[in-house]
């Protein structure tokens, strides 16, 4: 009975845990989708240097751009000046080959870390030009990685303590049946004077 319990309350931790992770996944990218969307054609035309080196924030989106030839104008990476993260790895290094204005994942070239990426067009002045956006993914897949732990030690914490007590009931509710076991036991080694008594 006490293993059912176990087995029964170990999928339901686990189902729930999946169902809250995926769920606080998804919401993540999808913010981090809705940050990229917002960027404009007109925000490439604005385009910000590098962050100092006294910046505390850093730099949130990489962000390449590039000719229509595919000549490579300018490539600012996210994070901080003095730490940036490795840039998105373009497939042959080409914008063009990235669906226009549809958020795709990509791996950083240096690998390490993971983002979200989105192609648009605009223009630079007078020059027609392709920007890339990639949102890294640490902070998505660190949080991810902290609730997927806390879930685990939560549950098998609430998992050990439903056990105990559940332990606890059972013996306290057969701990009668066991006192008419031992009597009876008694009673058939010859000891009359025992008596069986029944629990209400």
């Amino acid at each position: 009975m006490l293993l059912t319990l176990g087995i029964l309350l170990t999928t339901a931790l686990v189902v729930s845990g999946v169902v809250v992770i995926v769920l606080t996944q998804q919401s993540l990218i999808e913010q981090v989708d809705n940050d990229l969307r917002t960027a404009t054609v007109a925000d490439i035309s604005t385009t910000p240097g590098p962050p100092g080196d006294n910046d505390p924030t850093g730099r949130r989106f990489a962000l390449l751009i590039y000719a229509t030839d595919g000549t490579q104008i300018q490539a600012l990476p996210s994070g901080l000046a003095l730490s940036p993260d490795p840039l998105p790895e373009l497939p042959g290094n080409d914008p063009t080959t990235l669906p226009e204005a549809k958020i795709v994942d990509l791996p950083a070239a240096a690998g390490g870390i993971n983002y979200r990426v989105l192609m648009l067009r605009g223009h630079i002045g007078p020059q027609e030009v392709v920007a890339v956006l990639g949102a890294p993914m640490r902070d998505v897949e660190g949080s991810i990685e902290v609730l997927t732990r806390t879930l685990s030690i939560v549950g098998l914490i609430v998992l050990a303590l439903i056990l105990i007590i559940g332990w606890f009931i059972i013996r306290r509710d057969l701990r009668p049946l066991e006192n008419m076991t031992m009597t009876a036991e008694r009673i058939s080694a010859g000891d009359l004077s025992q008596r069986v008594g029944v629990p209400d």
